[in-house]
């Protein structure tokens, strides 16, 4: 995908400029022209990516969902937009929330719409908040926009809570296992094997080899750690990357236990952003894309983006979703159920809540086995050292014996 700078006419002749991602010029201005836009001026420009660390979310969900819900209750309670989200930027406790509502708020009253506002600030607001805004302001149901977003939004917060709750036993065991090892392996190991050598004798292989490998770790461990540091962060931006996005999908797609958690997670998250799309009044071809491209995971996302083209050429949305091989088959089914009693949407937020939940049991259960095989490696580990150590010691007593 391309980032392009366009200016643009809305239909009240009114001159706008944003940001749009799409794959070339011809797509980007086909897709302003759906949002009723005419084009005056179009340029690619260098796609300027904000790395962040709050699990996909360039705000962290809770914010999204806080701001959004002030909306609603601000726009129900008959405030005038521009307003609502002056109180709101004015009322927040999340500093880049408070700073984007605060440029929306100038924005809105020198003549921009909210969706056109946020749309500047892609790299932090997903696209389907954007759209969802664009939509009800088209529709005339902002407030109830907001609301199905405050909803989405702080669900998935919940379910990132639990996730992450579930995270901090299994990483702070591996990070105490690792500081253990260090220290037995390069200050330890290097005075006992010492003592070993000094007593004479041959030292048996394994004695040998760890030995090795303790005074390696003693001689080396600023450069290991540094090279550590380095590729983690070297990974970390090529993760950034469309095609590191594509490669760690894939990857995290074929890994056992994961690979299900991911599908059922892209299932949830595609249903969920689909149906507050398609109930916001976006055209359901629109509303596939603009899911797909907020999906997490790309390999699902980008097959799910090039399956959106058939469906403008006269196929059913369950028969686009019957074909996808990473989706769970169930899905297909809802969506066939939807579009024959013309309850697409409400399918959609139904399957989606469902699917969000298998997933965060799916990723509790694979972190639960991450801690007794931690247990097993330091129980391993444990072993090799008492067996290299006494090994020699007790070759040593038969001989004086």
């Amino acid at each position: 995908m391309a980032l392009f700078r366009y200016t643009a006419r809305n239909s009240s002749g009114a001159f706008s400029k944003g940001k749009i991602e799409a794959a070339d010029e011809f797509e980007a201005i086909a897709e302003l022209r759906r949002n009723g836009k005419t084009v005056e001026s179009i340029k690619k420009t260098s796609v300027k990516r904000q790395i962040n660390f709050n699990f996909g979310f360039g705000i962290e969900p809770n914010s999204l969902a806080s701001a959004a819900s002030r909306l609603a209750v601000m726009l129900r309670s008959g405030i005038s937009t521009g307003k609502a989200v002056k109180l709101a930027a004015e009322g927040s406790s999340d500093r880049q929330i408070k700073k984007i509502l605060t440029e929306c708020s100038a924005d809105i009253e020198a003549g921009l719409s909210i969706a056109e506002s946020l749309e500047k600030h892609r790299g932090l607001i997903p696209a389907a908040f954007v759209e969802t805004v664009r939509a009800g302001e088209e529709s005339g149901t902002l407030q109830i926009c907001f609301e199905r977003l405050s909803r989405y939004y702080e669900r998935a917060h919940r379910i990132r809570q639990k996730l992450r709750s579930a995270m901090i036993y299994p990483v702070l065991l591996l990070a105490l296992s690792a500081i253990v090892m260090g220290v037995v392996m390069t200050v330890l190991m290097p005075v006992m094997l010492g003592l070993l050598e000094n007593a004479g004798g041959e030292l048996p292989l394994i004695t040998r080899a760890l030995a090795a490998v303790s005074r390696f770790l003693s001689a080396y461990w600023p450069l290991i750690a540094a090279g550590i540091l380095l590729l983690a962060a070297a990974l970390r931006l090529f993760s950034f990357t469309d095609s590191g996005r594509l490669l760690i999908s894939s990857l995290r797609l074929r890994l056992p236990l994961i690979g299900r958690a991911e599908r059922l997670s892209a299932a949830g998250q595609f249903a969920g952003t689909f149906s507050i799309l398609a109930s916001s009044g976006l055209g359901t071809s629109k509303s596939i894309r603009t899911a797909a491209r907020v999906l997490d995971n790309r390999v699902i996302g980008s097959s799910l983006e090039s399956a959106a083209e058939s469906l403008e050429s006269g196929r059913s949305l369950s028969e686009i979703l019957s074909e996808n091989r990473w989706l769970p088959e169930m899905l297909a089914e809802v969506a066939a159920a939807g579009e024959e009693s013309g309850s697409l949407a409400e399918s959609f937020e139904r399957a989606g809540t469902y699917y969000e939940s298998e997933a965060a049991a799916m990723s509790d259960r694979a972190l639960r086995l991450i801690e007794p095989a931690l247990t097993a490696a330091v129980g391993i580990f444990t072993a090799v050292i008492v067996i290299a150590v006494y090994t020699p010691m007790f070759s040593m007593y038969n001989g004086i014996v």
